[in-house]
């Protein structure tokens, strides 16, 4: 068939992704001119001709889509101002506060419509479908990408067009009603009563993965328990989906088995409709439900069902009404993994159908051909891929129909027997993912370059368009370069640096820095707080292809310098730990003795005097002096001057009075303290005077920092102050001290 459709689709793609720059637009414009007319000219088709008219589509689209600085709120950005919202999703309550999906009636007495995300602060009771005054509420734009391949919160949100986040205080609700009743808020009711029911029919964790798997709801669940589903290659189980709608559909065909065909086909469209909205229409659910609903239209009314052709009306429609949603994990995904199982499916099922059954060679044709789909994007989201994907998804083939055959049937007859047995899948399928999870060596963390993302874009190319090479040399040869080229670009990520390199990682109000030598050593200088080492320091790490720390400086034990030091430990191979020599200072450092003796990892203590030397640095502790104990644990931090051929740099933690530093002179200075007041004093400044100055610090944060003071005596000394809060990451790349500064933004 030939498929107009699904080649504007592409184009309109390629039109919404490319740079917005005039030359490159009239690049691509002269290229599809000429090789229209080449075209034309050989084979009298018109081919280039759609694929221009969807290239230009797609600009026009991206063109239309709109930013937050297109928005009525955006005039309000971190202003507090009275607000009428209402909620428009299940509210989740946690121990500070209560969190929503809203819609902005008014703001500052403008009439407006504004979806946002809320965040209540206080006892509330907010319940969903109610529309709550606030004398204020403070507008904010969501927290953008902080460090470089991270994950940019702000960009996901966009995709769902969600521009705004909202913080507020319950004491501030002027008035609450209830909203009237529609068809959206019905659904988000329905939400509710189920998630009640379930809650109330099966024990606490039981509950929790059940709304998981049921409605996509992972609030309640355990991060262990989330960490096994994700490591094991399982989270599509906990992501409502195709998958998801078939069993449902499924188990309506084995109820309605002897209902007549069209009333049956009406049933399963109707409950695919209410169920999307059930869940709050997700980009998989939208996919999966249009699908369904095309495939029953096509054999009631006994017509061809092109699933290509019927993806590509459902990615053009969403495309067109929202360019954003190409930044939406969700829609990326659930359209890759089908687009994986369409095109890759049939020959692998072929491939494995002489030697294995008919069941097992389907489930794992299924996933293989998902997992091919997904595989670019599933490293440049997250980084990494599991080796046990495919053996774990062979028993969801088995206990995923029972969660949901004895699930909703104990919903709805809450027998002890059906509960019961309902309880014990989970428990299995629960129970699987950890085992699957916990296998030494089966989850592969992949560096994010060119060359890897090259290779892994050109294999998922290659084997979609399997079925139509005629010359199976020349895919074998094609498979073959471009998975050369992802074994290169991996290679390629854990050499050493060209030259030495200081990364400062943007862990919001806290202090972590990455150092790399050419000789190939890479240690720590703090490591954030236990959020930010988890999901920021150890994600930084791993994405650049550091797997081994020849060690980890922690200047002094406050959470925001030492609190993502275990985490870090746990993922990373670290051969020694060095802490300043000085008494107890409290719980920090116990669990860090206490993690180190049972995992076999050497400590060090350090004091003024002390050199620490790697292959091709030498790490010289400026202070503090041997056993010293402050009551201030700021007074007693650790300051390192680092020094190699490239490089002078001084690191004083968050030393205050800092012109006690001697031989502190440096052409790089991690500014004290976060740019505080207290440090950066002009005695030491005297002595440092860097060339560059990098602040690591929060965006708004609460202690006002960095002080205006602080700034002017830096700017006394230099011109070049990189700040993480509105820098992002901060890279300096040292060479025969020449320093080139790379930043996020």
């Amino acid at each position: 068939m030939n498929r107009i459709l699904m080649n504007f689709t592409i184009a309109v793609l390629i039109g919404i992704l490319i740079p917005p720059n005039v030359i490159v637009y009239a690049a691509v414009f002269v290229f599809l001119a000429i090789a229209y007319i080449f075209v034309y000219l050989k084979t009298k088709r018109h081919f280039i001709l759609v694929l221009c008219l969807g290239f230009f589509t797609g600009i026009f689209a991206a063109s239309m889509a709109q930013e937050a600085d297109d928005r009525p709120l955006y005039p309000y950005v971190e202003q507090e101002i009275p607000a009428v919202v209402e909620v428009a999703s299940n509210p989740v309550v946690t121990e500070n506060y209560t969190k929503f999906q809203a819609i902005v009636r008014s703001a500052n007495g403008v009439d407006m419509q504004e979806k946002l995300i809320m965040y209540v602060y206080g006892d509330s009771n907010i319940k969903a479908n109610q529309r709550i005054a606030f004398s204020a509420i403070k507008i904010k734009l969501p927290k953008n990408m902080r460090n470089f391949g991270g994950f940019d919160y702000r960009r996901y949100l966009t995709g769902k067009n969600i521009f705004f986040t909202a913080n507020a205080q319950s004491k501030n609700i002027l008035e609450i009603q209830d909203y009237p009743m529609n068809f959206r808020r019905a659904a988000v009711k329905v939400n509710a009563q189920i998630c009640t029911r379930i809650e109330n029919s099966f024990d606490a964790q039981t509950a929790a993965v059940l709304k998981g798997i049921f409605l996509g709801d992972k609030t309640d669940i355990p991060d262990d328990v989330i960490r096994h589903f994700r490591d094991s290659g399982l989270s599509h189980v906990m992501a409502v989906s195709g998958l998801h709608l078939t069993m449902l559909v499924m188990l309506i065909g084995l109820v309605l088995k002897k209902v007549p065909r069209w009333l049956r086909n009406l049933i399963v469209v109707l409950t695919v409709i209410g169920f999307s909205f059930i869940v709050g229409l997700p980009f998989s659910v939208i996919r999966a439900g249009f699908m369904l609903i095309f495939l029953i239209l096509a054999n009631s009314f006994y017509q061809e069902n092109d699933s290509l052709t019927n993806l590509s009306a459902i990615a053009l429609i969403l495309l067109l009404s929202n360019a954003n949603v190409i930044y939406d994990t969700g829609f990326v995904m659930s359209f890759t993994a089908t687009l994986g199982i369409v095109c890759i499916f049939p020959w692998l099922r072929k491939l494995f159908a002489p030697s294995i059954p008919a069941s097992i060679a389907d489930c794992i044709s299924i996933t293989v051909a998902a997992q091919i789909g997904t595989l670019p994007f599933m490293i440049l989201s997250f980084g990494q891929f599991s080796f046990m994907a495919i053996i774990s998804n062979l028993i969801i083939c088995v206990v995923l129909p029972l969660i949901f055959l004895f699930g909703i049937t104990a919903l709805i007859l809450p027998a002890q027997p059906l509960i019961y047995i309902g309880k014990l899948c989970v428990w299995v399928l629960s129970k699987w993912a950890q085992f699957c999870a916990d296998i030494p060596g089966q989850l592969l963390y992949i560096p994010q370059n060119v060359f890897v993302l090259v290779g892994l874009f050109g294999f998922t190319v290659f084997c979609l368009t399997a079925a139509a090479f005629q010359n199976k040399k020349v895919l074998a040869w094609c498979l073959t370069i471009s998975v050369g080229f992802s074994a290169f670009g991996c290679v390629y990520a854990i050499l050493p640096p060209a030259n030495t390199e200081i990364t400062f990682i943007n862990v919001d109000q806290a202090d972590a820095a990455l150092i790399q030598t050419e000789k190939g050593d890479a240690f720590l200088i703090d490591t954030g707080t236990e959020y930010a080492g988890e999901n920021e320091v150890v994600e930084y790490l791993l994405r650049n292809g550091v797997y081994k720390l020849s060690g980890i400086f922690i200047s002094h034990f406050h959470d925001d310098h030492c609190g993502g030091l275990i985490p870090v430990l746990e993922t990373i191979d670290v051969e020694h730990v060095y802490i300043p020599d000085t008494k107890d200072v409290g719980i920090n450092q116990y669990t860090l003795l206490q993690y180190a003796e049972k995992n076999d990892i050497s400590v060090h203590t350090l004091s003024k005097g002390d050199t620490v030397q790697f292959s091709d640095m030498v790490v010289s502790v400026l202070h503090p002096e041997s056993g010293e104990q402050a009551d201030e644990t700021n007074v007693s931090s650790m300051a390192v001057r680092l020094e190699n051929k490239d490089v002078i740099a001084v690191f004083p933690g968050d030393l205050e009075n800092d012109s006690v530093l001697e031989n502190c002179k440096a052409d790089i200075l991690k500014v004290s303290h976060h740019g505080s007041k207290n440090g950066s004093t002009q005695e030491f400044l005297n002595k440092c005077t860097p060339e560059i100055a990098v602040m690591c610090l929060g965006e708004n944060n609460v202690y006002g920092f960095p002080k205006q003071e602080t700034l002017d005596k830096l700017e006394q000394f230099t011109d070049k102050i990189y700040r993480t809060d509105l820098n992002g990451t901060v890279q300096v790349i040292c060479d025969d001290r020449n320093y080139f500064v790379n930043t996020l933004r």
